[in-house]
């Protein structure tokens, strides 16, 4: 077994936390991700103007807004959330 490792439940699951965050920020940091939050963004304006002119469907568009608006916002604020995640990593590993 690798000493190195931490075997804290807590720690582990916070590090594999920290792949994923560092996976998706590596995402948004391509071309291809760059390309994709713009979609995001104009499918955010398009649902927006549904909204305003579909009123009836308000609860299945807004439902569509906030997975949208929460999809990028994760890429968005990766890079951040990547940086939380490392100090609260390491703020576990000193107690």
């Amino acid at each position: 077994m690798d000493q190195d490792k931490p075997t804290d439940p807590h720690i582990v699951s916070l590090m594999a936390d920290g792949e994923k965050l560092h996976s998706i920020k590596a995402l948004g940091d391509t071309p291809g991700g760059k390309v994709l939050v713009d979609l995001l963004m104009q499918d955010v304006v398009a649902i927006v103007y549904k909204l305003q002119n579909h009123p009836e469907n308000r609860d299945a568009l807004c439902t569509e807004l906030q997975v949208t608006l929460a999809l990028a916002k994760l890429i968005i604020n990766s890079e951040d959330s990547e940086k939380v995640l490392k100090e609260q990593i390491e703020e576990a590993l000193r107690e």
